[in-house]
C-alpha cells in the first residue's frame, strides 16, 4: 500500500509541474463565467427579483446549468442531453438577460455602418438584436468550458 500511495505522489508532483494553475486563458474563462452570470442575473432581475434573492438565484441557476454542460462540453458525465438542454437554457438566459443592452446598440456607430451596409430599415431591427442576442448568449454560455481547458 505504501508503494502505491508513493506512486500517487508522484503522479501528482508530475501533474504540479506542466504548467501553472493560473493562465490569460483561464482568466477570460473566469471573465467569461462572470459574464453569464450577469446575464442570467440581469435576465431573473427582469422577472422582479432585482434583490439579493435574485442575485441568489441567480447564482445558483448558473451554478447547475455550469455543472450540467460539463457533461457535453468537457466530455464529463454520461448525460448528454442534459447538457444539451443546459446550453440552450443557459444561451437564452443569457440572451435574454441583454436584450435591453442590445436593442440600445442602434445608437452606436458600428450597428449604424452595418444597417446601412446591408440596408436594414427600421423594421428590422428586432430580428439583428435577436440574432445579435442568441449568437453572444451562446457564446457566453460555451466559452468558459472552452476557455479553461488548454491548448495542446
Amino acid at each position: 500500500m505504501r508503494g502505491h500511495r508513493g506512486q500517487l505522489m508522484a503522479v501528482k508532483s508530475r501533474k504540479a509541474d506542466t504548467g501553472p494553475l493560473i493562465t490569460r486563458r483561464r482568466v477570460a474563462a473566469i471573465a467569461a463565467q462572470l459574464m453569464g452570470f450577469g446575464t442570467t442575473w440581469a435576465f431573473i432581475a427582469g422577472l422582479g427579483w432585482a434583490d439579493l434573492v435574485g442575485f441568489g438565484v441567480g447564482a445558483v441557476v448558473e451554478w447547475l446549468l455550469f455543472e450540467f454542460k460539463r457533461a457535453v462540453l468537457n466530455g464529463e458525465g454520461k448525460d448528454k442531453a442534459l447538457g444539451v438542454a443546459a446550453i440552450l437554457v443557459d444561451s437564452l438566459l443569457n440572451a435574454g438577460g441583454m436584450w435591453v443592452w442590445v436593442l440600445n446598440i442602434d445608437g452606436t456607430e458600428a450597428y449604424k455602418m452595418l444597417a446601412q451596409a446591408l440596408a436594414l430599415g427600421e423594421s428590422m431591427r428586432l430580428v439583428p438584436a435577436l440574432l445579435i442576442c442568441l449568437a453572444l448568449g451562446f457564446a457566453l454560455a460555451v466559452a468558459p468550458h472552452q476557455l479553461w481547458k488548454e491548448l495542446d
